[in-house]
């Protein structure tokens, strides 16, 4: 499966359109669409990435979770997990913030995300979870 997200230079704003790829699909139907989408909306930009290493990355968080849990863990649901990998070995980023009423800027810091890294980024995170994973025996090698 594949994200088709489309935004506007024009607008701050992000829309969101997802669309299922399949092996056999006719791509150049999704390009119609996509300059359809463009011509009526003013979208000016495209972005395809890959859900594959999301899906991934929550089966393995469930993994973890189960067995963390069979251990007496009881706090460690997939949601737990999923929040303490990527603090652990993706961190935070700096975000600037700005009042609209008062002008004030703060900078806060939030969790960064899979979908902020690249396909490279992706798979070297899923690895080391992994790795983390199979070092503590929760996971087979």
């Amino acid at each position: 499966m594949n994200n088709l997200k489309l935004f506007s230079k024009l607008n701050p704003l992000s829309f969101d359109i997802s669309m299922i790829i399949k092996n056999g699909d006719d791509l150049s139907v999704m390009i119609e669409s996509v300059k359809l989408a463009s011509e009526i909306s003013g979208f000016a930009g495209v972005t395809i990435s890959s859900c594959k290493s999301a899906a991934e990355y929550n089966q393995l968080c469930a993994k973890l979770s189960a067995a963390l849990i069979e251990r007496g863990k009881q706090q460690c649901s997939p949601e737990w997990v999923y929040r303490q990998m990527l603090t652990t070995f993706i961190g935070f980023k700096s975000v600037e913030n700005t009042n609209i009423l008062t002008g004030q800027k703060t900078v806060t810091k939030e969790l960064r995300l899979i979908d902020d890294l690249s396909a490279e980024e992706s798979e070297r995170f899923i690895e080391s979870v992994r790795n983390w994973g199979i070092s503590k025996k929760l996971l087979d090698k």
